[in-house]
């Protein structure tokens, strides 16, 4: 058959067969092998400083699978690079976060705030979702010791990145303490600088008041982990949506721990905050600070939760029906 003349003017010529159907052009395996060979001629983007390791809040090209004892114990990582990169910006992102966390109710409280924990709590939990979203990508946006110490139990984060981590954080929220009390005007009231400390206050007795660290801080790891850092939840909810979830919930449990006694500050769930204030600003009004109890209750809770991670993992249903499938495809 002729094929028809398809001057500018003409109708699109389909060949026979075509006709209701997209048409695409036969395949030419030599030409797609020479343009697959042709060397570009662009340099290629370096994606070397992207996180790699399966610790992070939000996870490029990681390995989706915990670490075994040989991984965790990696020493090697105390001469990486990538690592020390890593950690220093934890350490910058923790200075400004506890900065802008010492900063907040001290500018909410005064401007007649009727509910400051819900002001402290919306504001904080919006906070830490920007900077999950800023620095997760490149480090795994951790900003918390307790969360490093969690993924560690976990084995999801070397011993060396997560001494490091740690080691990060807390130096980064004395700095940033120390900044607080440069510019910290003199004249706010004592209330405004009690919500800066972690405060256990007279109302409530040391005991009580590890208890609720521990299951509050537990909720939130419970999240994190069901969201973003187990390696198998976190392609459910992807790099979007969880850094959202976590932020709303540390936002929540911070407005209902700290509204139910007075001069209790609510569960810290990050006690390089509570260590970076207290260095500074303990003294500086009448309550009752006991760091250790932020402390020694955050780190239960990540023993309690490594215990149930690695009984129970939250991606028991998908491991197991993986199992199954494969035992049912070994057999066949």
């Amino acid at each position: 058959m002729q094929r028809p003349y398809t001057g500018m003017n003409a109708p699109m010529y389909i060949p026979p067969g075509y006709q209701g159907q997209p048409f695409q052009p036969p395949s030419d395996p030599a030409r797609e092998m020479e343009l697959r060979n042709r060397r570009p001629t662009q340099t290629p983007v370096d994606n070397s400083g992207r996180s790699k390791f399966s610790g992070g809040l939000i996870n490029y090209e990681a390995e989706r699978t915990p670490l075994r004892l040989k991984g965790v114990l990696n020493f090697k990582d105390f001469i990486n690079p990538l690592v020390w990169k890593a950690t220093f910006i934890e350490f910058v992102a923790s200075i400004t976060l506890f900065f802008i966390a010492y900063m907040t109710p001290v500018a909410l409280v005064p401007a007649g705030w009727a509910r400051p924990a819900l002001s402290v709590g919306f504001f904080g939990g919006l906070v830490v979702l920007l900077y999950i979203y800023a620095f997760a990508a490149g480090t795994g946006g951790h900003l918390n010791p307790m969360i490093t110490l969690s993924t560690m139990v976990a084995g999801l984060t070397s011993f060396p990145r997560g001494l490091l981590y740690m080691i990060a954080h807390v130096t980064g929220a004395i700095v940033a303490g120390a900044f607080a009390k440069i510019v910290l005007p003199k004249e706010r009231p004592l209330r405004a600088i009690a919500f800066t400390q972690c405060a256990v206050g007279d109302h409530i007795s040391n005991g009580e008041a590890f208890l609720f660290e521990v299951l509050f801080f537990l909720a939130l790891l419970l999240i994190a982990f069901g969201v973003a850092l187990d390696p198998n939840q976190g392609k459910i909810y992807g790099p979007v949506w969880a850094p959202i979830f976590i932020g709303v919930l540390l936002g929540f449990l911070s407005f209902v721990s700290g509204s139910i006694f007075p001069g209790y500050t609510g569960a810290a769930m990050n006690p390089a905050r509570c260590t970076g204030a207290a260095v500074w600003f303990e003294g500086n009004y009448e309550t009752r600070v006991e760091l250790w109890v932020f402390w020694l209750g955050d780190i239960t809770a990540c023993v309690i939760f490594g215990i149930v991670y690695w009984l129970v993992p939250p991606s028991f249903q998908s491991a197991g029906k993986e199992a199954k499938k494969e035992i049912s495809d070994e057999s066949s």
